[in-house]
């Protein structure tokens, strides 16, 4: 620690550049008073974990079993930032094929859970089987999805029922957040025709900034109409190694057609989305670290003396403000 010391105070050139490095490359993100929607890489599924400004956790599918290890170690790191209370408020599960639920047995092991929103139509598959009976043993709260979910932490959430109960992808819901002046939409497995549906009966509501690309990018789903409804600034894909062809070049390019800046979890790793009260906006991939500590990055830069005296993070950013 002493060399670490002397060397900031005997090597100010180095430090200088350092200091300028960090302001154009790095920022902090921190839990307090902040909406934060992760994209976590759990392969060829679905898994996204939101922290609300007040505190509470929601989690929006849980990714295939073979990823489960990987989603609980984020949401026990990244998400709870290693804090005490490991509760997840809201835990949605938007339809039950195993790439969104594969890994719901052990999130609800390792976790505590407020409320489990299960799927409107039930599966004849052994692990959704075995989650309801898990949950049924356990005396999990838990309901099928509806609109009926109450607005937390300042965010605005509002849930679009499936509209079509009997094709599984379909019997997704929409579920749409917003913090201020940006919106994300989660769209699960939907297909085009579920797609136009939602189109014509929400119309301008689908209007967002940042749309989770339905179905890990299927050909089938992202339509250039869906496109042009919700008029996303930034879209995320959650795709892995996969032998569907997922995300398919036409909904790539779609996409780019439409001046939709995109992500890939498959390219990308863990993709964070981070609002501020003062709608400052970044997105950070693959490595990075949430703290709790009430601090503004700027401040953090111009005292870059005592960051090597003590242990704080610091976050590697791409800033894209609105």
């Amino acid at each position: 620690m002493t060399v670490l010391a002397l060397s900031c105070i005997f090597y100010a050139p180095i430090n200088k550049s350092l200091k300028v490095f960090l302001l154009e490359n790095f920022s902090i993100v921190q839990l307090k008073d902040n909406l934060l929607v992760h994209y976590i890489s759990v392969g060829q599924g679905d898994a996204t974990a939101i922290n609300f400004p007040d505190g509470r956790v929601m989690l929006i599918d849980a990714g295939p079993d073979d990823s489960a290890s990987t989603l609980s170690s984020y949401l026990t790191n990244k998400v709870f930032n290693n804090q005490t209370d490991f509760t997840i408020d809201y835990f949605i599960l938007t339809h039950a094929d195993a790439d969104h639920i594969g890994g719901a047995m052990r999130i609800l092991s390792d976790f505590d859970i407020g409320i489990v929103y299960m799927p409107i139509i039930e599966s004849e598959t052994n692990v959704y089987k075995n989650l309801v009976k898990y949950i049924n043993e356990n005396n999990i709260n838990s309901e099928i999805i509806s609109a009926k979910v109450e607005l937390v932490g300042g965010v605005n959430l509002e849930i679009f029922e499936p509209l079509d109960r009997t094709s599984t992808n379909n019997t997704c819901p929409l579920v749409k957040l917003e913090f201020y002046d940006t919106s994300f939409l989660f769209t699960g497995d939907i297909d085009s025709s579920a797609e136009s549906e939602f189109i014509r009966l929400y119309g301008d509501e689908l209007d967002i900034d940042v749309l989770k690309v339905a179905h890990h990018g299927s050909s089938y789903s992202t339509s250039e109409e869906f496109i042009k409804a919700t008029t996303p600034e930034y879209s995320v894909i959650s795709v892995g190694e996969n032998s569907y062809g997922h995300p398919s070049s036409e909904v790539l390019n779609r996409l780019e057609t439409n001046g939709v800046v995109n992500y890939r979890t498959d390219i990308n790793g863990n993709i964070l989305f981070f609002v501020g009260k003062d709608n400052e906006n970044f997105i950070l991939t693959t490595n990075y670290t949430i703290t709790n500590l009430i601090i503004d990055y700027r401040l953090f830069v111009l005292t870059i003396d005592s960051v090597v005296l003590i242990e704080i993070v610091i976050l590697s950013v791409r800033k894209c403000k609105k």
